[in-house]
């Protein structure tokens, strides 16, 4: 049960959650808000610079930027491993593609709903979801699900085989709100269900918490989020 409970506990999840958000508190100020408390990426490389020059970043350069972000995302293993330079890389590709996002408000755009799939994060209880596995079974696809209009989020962690939520030998899946601001980034959400199933046995677990999270950048492809404790997402359309 220690082990399950760990997993209940990792409810933060890859998506825009935090179980214990209320005892921990928001950080960051805005709905846009990147970093929330973490120290800004640093800016003294030319690398930086001229990410940092929105300016001259058109579509090409944006897409450009995403591929570098995607790129060294994948090679830290979705945030499992970085070394301190891919993680001042991505804090500054983050924060260039925040500087020219266009979908100002993210929370009501049509973009933000659907199916998108986790490339990184640097919250740690998905790290440990993703490292870990599942008794055995390797973590698979990370996803989430949203329907704004419904006002419904489901987040699904698959494990071993098998490349959806019926065919996968072991699943970890939580059901919650997802109510967007009238304006802005951001959408609030509180747990409604949570369960873990490995292979026939599946048991329910407490849906504890609620927060909020913010894509402070959104487009057709790719989405960048930030939540309520200050924990960052990269998602692509799934």
């Amino acid at each position: 049960m220690k082990i399950l409970w760990t997993v209940a506990c990792a409810t933060t999840l890859w998506s825009p959650v935090q179980a214990f958000v209320t005892s921990r508190g928001p950080v960051g100020t805005g709905s846009g808000a990147l970093h929330g408390s973490r120290q800004p990426a640093r800016r003294g490389s030319a690398a930086a610079s001229m990410v940092f020059n929105t300016k001259k970043t058109g579509a090409t350069g944006v897409k450009q930027l995403k591929s570098e972000l995607l790129s060294i995302a994948g090679a830290t293993g979705r945030g499992v491993s970085m070394t301190e330079e891919q993680r001042t890389r991505i804090d500054e590709l983050m924060e260039a593609l925040t500087k020219v996002n266009k979908v100002k408000d993210a929370a009501t755009s049509p973009l933000l709903n659907g199916k998108w799939v986790l490339q990184w994060t640097d919250e740690k209880e998905t790290a440990f979801l993703l490292k870990s596995g599942l008794f055995g079974l390797k973590t698979g696809e990370v996803s989430q699900t949203i329907d704004t209009k419904q006002q419904v989020l489901s987040n699904a962690v698959l494990f071993g085989t098998g490349d959806d939520v019926a065919s996968a030998q072991g699943t970890f899946q939580v059901g919650s709100t997802a109510i967007p601001e009238t304006s802005g980034a951001r959408v609030n959400f509180e747990f409604l269900s949570c369960s873990i199933r490995w292979k026939k046995f599946t048991v329910p677990l407490p849906p504890v918490g609620k927060g909020w999270f913010a894509s402070v950048y959104l487009d057709e492809s790719m989405r960048i989020t930030t939540d309520s404790r200050g924990d960052r997402q990269i998602f692509t359309r799934g």
